[in-house]
């Protein structure tokens, strides 16, 4: 239970940190998601603060997303 909790706060800081960039029309986001061990998190959905622009991670736990 507490792993998901550790990982729902690094997705939420994540969230948060891409939330800035989304405010800018034709920019493109990126990252990475990983856990407390510092392995990536595949299948996670990130989402840009303040849209309903979304995206999911892939098998390394990386993500892009183009804002319009």
């Amino acid at each position: 239970m507490r792993q998901i909790y550790q990982r729902l706060l690094i997705v939420c800081c994540m969230m948060l940190s891409v939330a800035a960039l989304a405010q800018q029309p034709g920019r493109t986001i990126t990252g990475n998601v990983k856990d407390e061990k510092n392995q990536p998190l595949p299948g996670v959905s990130v989402l840009i603060a303040g849209t309903n622009t979304g995206v999911m991670t892939d098998v390394n736990g990386n993500y892009s997303q183009s804002k319009r």
